[in-house]
């Protein structure tokens, strides 16, 4: 049986069906969070029944009232009542930065169907400069970055806004986003990974603590940001295991992550007191003079120092370039690759959709080697 269509004043479409039960009609749809809803019509004629099928879903979807709030007021509700992970918290203050430059807006409020599709129109194809300088080169926003913005500022009026009663509708649903360009997924070779472990122990000889983190980071699995921020707790010097806390992982469940014991046993003598790199506030005088010491631990600025060493060495040497997160994309395809090819299991033991690990993190040609799997069907498929 083919849907129906309703329009709301938004200009978003819901569609709808109508069923006949024992000689009342209902109506099934999904509501505006994506949730399938069947609710009666009242009438024993089809006919009318359209007309209050469209109360109801407009009852659903576009509720009477809305909290209009400047976004200063909006910011700092949503940072009250935040209980996600700190940088998702400033990737959304980061794109309401965004959208406030180029669309005049007061407040989630007053954005519009039509505003939310020229602001992407304009993000599209509008460039931007890095830096203050009034002469800095205009450079223009890839086809990633547009989507990612769409994306996060849909997320924030389905799910948070709505729920703290700012807006009703999602005027960024409809909003078309840019295709992104398919990227194949290449991690560098096991020769890159023991050069730049080479060439860390050189650069900054008995800075243990640097290399504890590069070895714990591979271990765990995790994004750099998740291992910077360990409280001192997670460390079981004991177990040899270090528990990723809910608040700290991106699919928010905790994770208890095996280590080796030599490694437990030097981290469980260098943790912190509330921070488990809690040591870099002293380690940074000697092996980082040139950067702004604090005498607080930050794990923005561990976070920063990491992703500043790992760009000084593939500057030095790009053909053998290796980033932060390289080292996660390692772990799921070698876990993938013990797995015997099952991204479901490997995905499952890491803590990972495994969806996503199939689009953003497993080297397909090293994990599942097709060409070995040819050279061995090349028998059982000549005729």
């Amino acid at each position: 049986m083919p849907k129906d269509m309703l329009t709301l004043p938004t200009g978003e479409l819901v569609k709808y069906r109508l069923s006949d039960r024992n000689g009342i009609w209902f109506v099934r749809f999904k509501d505006a969070c994506g949730r399938y809803v069947r609710a009666t019509a009242g009438c024993t004629n089809k006919t009318d029944a359209y007309g209050e099928a469209a109360k109801v879903i407009l009852k659903s979807w576009c509720p009477s009232s809305t909290r209009a709030a400047p976004w200063t007021d909006v910011e700092k509700e949503l940072a009250a009542t935040w209980t996600g992970r700190p940088r998702t918290l400033g990737d959304y203050f980061t794109i309401i930065r965004n959208l406030r430059a180029v669309i005049e807006t007061h407040g989630p409020h007053d954005v519009t169907q039509e505003q939310a599709h020229r602001f992407a129109r304009l993000y599209a194809t509008v460039g931007y400069r890095k830096g203050l300088r009034s002469d800095a080169r205009e450079r223009p926003r890839s086809p990633n970055t547009v989507e990612g913005c769409i994306r996060k500022l849909s997320c924030l009026w389905q799910v948070h806004l709505r729920q703290l009663g700012y807006v009703t509708v999602n005027p960024w649903a409809n909003v078309a986003r840019p295709k992104k360009p398919k990227k194949t997924i290449r991690i560098p070779s096991d020769e890159s990974f023991a050069k730049f472990s080479e060439w860390l122990a050189k650069r900054y000889p008995g800075w243990e603590l640097i290399r504890l983190f590069v070895s714990v980071k591979a271990i765990a699995v995790c994004r750099t940001f998740d291992v910077c921020s360990l409280p001192a707790t997670a460390l079981d010097a004991r177990a040899c295991t270090i528990t990723i806390p809910a608040h700290l992982d991106k699919t928010h469940r905790e994770r208890v992550v095996p280590i080796p014991a030599d490694v437990a046993k030097s981290l469980d003598r260098l943790k912190g007191t509330t921070y488990l790199w809690e040591r870099y506030t002293q380690d940074a005088r000697r092996w980082r003079p040139g950067t702004k010491n604090r005498t607080t631990f930050d794990p923005k600025t561990w976070y920063k120092a990491v992703n500043a060493i790992f760009a000084e060495w593939s500057k030095l040497y790009p053909d053998h370039a290796v980033r932060p997160h390289d080292l996660r994309r390692r772990g799921i395809t070698l876990t993938t690759m013990a797995a015997g090819g099952n991204v479901d299991v490997a995905a499952n033991a890491i803590g990972i959709d495994p969806q996503t690990a199939r689009r953003y993190y497993v080297d397909a040609k090293r994990a599942f080697d097709g060409d070995e799997l040819l050279k061995k069907m090349a028998d059982v498929l000549r005729i």
